[in-house]
């Protein structure tokens, strides 16, 4: 384990190369004495120890985790991340977040209390039960709600073996293996009734009585259930149904959906939580919405009183532009499942599987829309950004054909991040210094964020290098050597094919001049993961890791494997310029991009999602004009050159436009404006205070 280092000795450092004018440079722009200072400050650098994983990474009770958090590594890129660092599984006690409350939160309703069901989670990357952006988001939404006093229970599923821990073989592909949870060894626990026996409750899946047990974690105020089919009681068939996340053939998801949605109802009636409110985030969980119309006719409502009673107070959020993106089974697969439910006093298939079919088709007999069940058992529906909710209304307005397309009552809140999780720790002792005391859970309006002109460029730009150095540090454990003075573009996602991951590499020629000017070098940093079914995202992924490991590119392209929260966390930090390239519409929102902005670092993206309201000339760059084409490979051809001449014309120039002090003014400029406009509007503070104030509170009235 390497020694630990103090902290103010790093800041010393920079600030010494800032002095003299080292900051920012290249080999090729300094003088022979300049460059051998340089050089004996590398070595320094390369004293300690720069790792980002020492011992088990994905176990917080593993004490050379948390002994590499004491080292400069874990001084400059470690964010925010509230888990306890304790050493054992009992003192963690199901923590995972201790919570910052706001100080000056909302008043909330007296009975709110909002059931959020996800089919993903991700808290930390100590508890691996998620695979991207949807449980990024997830997690960021609950730290938020118990920042901000709001009242809510979260379900998901427990799964044994996570996602998928992701390796390369010798030749640059993905090599997908479990990333297994051992409950004893996580922050959670697992629920036992007062006789010591696990709560569990049961559901009929083909037949057969399954049996689901309950574990609990706490994001600091908001309570996390994780529902779990791992049960001795159960076939192991059945226990294998909480295995993996997104594992498995449409069997198998159906299995988990209706574990998730009708086993997480159960669990809230088993465990006497008095829930006002039903979200159901994107359309895996909507099977809720058939338990709770079982409830109330067994309880003697009429089917149409019962789904305008669970209507009122549910509420549905779609994350998918396209309707092939939705969960759809077979009239078999329903009936085989879900056959008990028409034999429960009060509700017959014909009132229930229209619910799940469109228009034209309302036998479901081409198949059982999960977002069409979504849809027809909420009331309360939004999409994740404002493009996506237009885009939503005219995907869906067939099923409102008495409103014009522009009234489709589906609402636009754009996504947003949780602010303390993903600002590097360099960012925020600056913004400590120079704003005022409440600042991370200010609003845009707040006058404190026109403090962040007042931070000297030298001290901001030397934040930003700090936050490149560790990324450099992490690309370093993986055998890459780059530079950490040279403007580095990070792309770090999910490995969709809609998100053209290869598009900056469409012509090599024009990349390699752009990647190897010796007074403006420029490097790349990918991360990210394929899903295992996905054959052509993984020949993306290996397109990539090819490129890493031409000695032509050396010391300008690096993979990182292994993408997790906390590699997400390092590529955010790090990161001069954030790529983003989906077809538009297909990115609903898109996150990664505003973890970047209070970090210092610039997008640099395609119109679509988040972007389309988030830029503006100045406060980073645009991939064209927002246009639509018919035919892919002319948008592909088209976007990638535009993407070469902004990086050409716009990005290179301004950030190797240096002042005498190795500063680039015009550059600062344009960070602090993404700091100061875009982080406190595109955060969950704001988006949690919008969901609570136009949907939650108006679902709980209504449902009054």
């Amino acid at each position: 384990m390497a020694a630990p280092v103090d902290e103010r000795l790093f800041e010393l450092i920079v600030r010494i190369r800032l002095k003299f004018g080292l900051l920012g440079r290249t080999a090729a722009q300094l003088q022979p004495a300049q460059a051998d200072q340089q050089g004996a400050e590398q070595q320094t650098f390369e004293a300690w120890d720069w790792t980002l994983h020492r011992g088990d990474s994905k176990n917080p009770t593993s004490p050379g985790q948390f002994g590499s958090r004491t080292t400069l590594s874990g001084a400059v890129h470690r964010s925010a991340v509230y888990h306890p660092q304790l050493t054992t599984g009992s003192q963690l006690n199901s923590q995972l977040y201790p919570g910052r409350p706001a100080p000056q939160a909302p008043r909330w309703s007296s009975d709110l209390l909002v059931a959020y069901f996800c089919s993903e989670f991700a808290i930390t990357e100590h508890l691996p039960i998620y695979s991207g952006g949807l449980g990024v988001l997830a997690g960021d939404h609950l730290k938020s709600a118990s920042d901000l006093g709001l009242p809510m229970v979260a379900l998901g599923l427990a799964y044994h073996h996570g996602y998928f821990a992701q390796t390369l073989d010798d030749e640059g592909r993905q090599v997908a293996g479990p990333d297994p949870n051992v409950w004893s060894m996580r922050p959670v626990e697992r629920l036992e009734g007062p006789d010591g026996t696990p709560i569990t409750v049961s559901i009929h899946i083909e037949g057969r009585l399954v049996h689901v047990g309950v574990i609990q974690a706490w994001v600091g105020s908001t309570r996390l259930l994780l529902l779990d089919t791992d049960l001795p009681e159960n076939d192991e068939r059945d226990r294998g149904i909480t295995a993996s996340l997104y594992g498995g053939d449409s069997e198998m998801r159906i299995r988990q959906e209706i574990v998730l949605g009708i086993g997480g109802v159960r669990a809230l009636r088993a465990l006497d939580i008095p829930v006002t409110v039903f979200h159901m985030n994107e359309g895996h969980s909507a099977f809720l919405v058939l338990e709770r119309l079982r409830e109330l006719t067994v309880a003697g409502e009429r089917f149409d009183e019962a789904l305008a009673t669970v209507r009122s107070s549910s509420v549905f959020t779609t994350h998918t532009p396209v309707p092939a993106g939705f969960d759809i089974f077979s009239p078999e697969q329903i009936q085989r499942h879900l056959g008990w439910l028409s034999a429960e006093p009060g509700i017959t298939a014909e009132d229930w599987i229209p619910l799940g079919g469109t228009p034209d088709d309302p036998r479901s007999e081409r198949g059982f829309n999960m977002a069409l069940l979504a849809l027809r058992g909420a009331k309360h529906l939004n999409g994740v950004s404002q493009l996506h909710a237009e885009v939503s209304r005219g995907m869906w307005s067939e099923l409102f054909p008495e409103r014009p397309v522009d009234d489709v009552p589906i609402i636009g809140i754009t996504n947003g991040i949780h602010v303390p999780t993903w600002a590097g720790r360099g960012v925020q002792a600056l913004m400590d210094r120079y704003l005022d005391e409440p600042w991370i859970w200010s609003g845009a309006e707040d006058p404190t964020w026109q403090k962040v002109e007042s931070i000297p460029s030298t001290e901001l730009f030397a934040a930003r290098w700090g936050g490149r150095r560790a990324l450099v540090g992490l690309a370093e454990n993986h055998g890459f050597e780059l530079n950490p003075d040279a403007l580095t573009i990070g792309f770090a996602r999910r490995f969709a094919t809609y998100k053209r991951a290869t598009l900056l590499l469409t012509d090599r020629e024009r990349l390699r001049a752009l990647l190897k000017n010796p007074d403006r070098p420029v490097q790349l940093v990918f991360a990210g993961k394929a899903h295992p079914r996905d054959v052509p995202g993984q020949g993306f992924l290996a397109e990539i890791v090819a490129l890493s490991r031409d000695p032509e590119f050396a010391g300008h392209v690096a993979f990182i494997p292994g993408y997790d929260m906390a590699v997400g966390r390092v590529m955010v930090q790090g990161a001069d310029v954030w790529l983003n390239t989906p077809r538009r519409p297909k990115e609903a929102s898109g996150t990664s991009g505003m973890k970047v902005c209070i970090n210092g670092g610039l997008n640099l993206s395609i119109l679509d999602g988040w972007w389309v309201e988030g830029y503006e000339p100045g406060r980073g760059f645009a991939i064209g004009q927002g246009e639509l084409y018919e035919d892919v490979e002319v948008a592909d051809r088209t976007e990638a050159e535009s993407l070469y001449r902004v990086l050409e014309e716009q990005v290179v120039p301004l950030f190797y436009d240096r002042a005498a002090n190795g500063v680039p003014e015009g550059w600062v400029s344009q960070m602090r404006r993404s700091i100061a406009e875009l982080t406190p509007t595109f955060s969950t503070h704001r988006m949690v205070r919008e969901y609570g104030e136009r949907l939650y509170e108006v679902a709980a009235e209504a449902s009054r």
